[in-house]
């Protein structure tokens, strides 16, 4: 099923450069159909209850997919915009929200890989997590209502 949603999404994404109007909704219900298959097969429903780092990844996870709906949600019920507060906010959730969340939660086991150093598992380790999920509500929140 998820190998099937993957290959709609990406044919969605290419009937988009030709008729914006009728694929960019039906994108938004992919996404969340996407989004609900992922929260209810991923592991990190039963990690977030754990400590340390497998709780980390499992928040960051769990955020990004609550962005990943934010952004299928205004896809769904905004349709093809280019400009206005619905664009700025799904644009937000997708690379404010989701991407910069899915960089986080992939970090600690990548840039040890890379870097060979450890990665603290603190209080204090969760903070630009916390900070990043912040800033890009604001945001979001924010083109909602048309601030700039």
């Amino acid at each position: 099923m998820l190998f099937i949603l993957a290959v709609a999404l990406s044919l969605t994404a290419l009937v988009t450069l030709t008729a914006p109007v009728v694929a960019v909704p039906i994108a938004g219900v992919i996404l969340l159909l996407l989004v609900s298959w992922l929260l209810r097969h991923d592991v990190a429903r039963v990690t977030v209850h754990r400590t340390g780092l497998p709780r980390f990844v499992a928040l960051c996870l769990l955020t990004g997919y609550v962005w990943l709906t934010v952004a299928g949600a205004g896809w769904l019920l905004g349709g093809a915009r280019l400009e206005g507060a619905i664009y700025d906010a799904t644009t937000h959730a997708i690379f404010l929200g989701f991407v910069i969340t899915m960089i986080m939660a992939h970090a600690p086991s990548s840039c040890p890989r890379c870097c060979r150093s450890r990665f603290p598992t603190t209080r204090r380790s969760m903070c630009p997590s916390r900070s990043c999920r912040r800033a890009s509500s604001c945001g979001s929140w924010r083109a909602t209502r048309g601030a700039s």
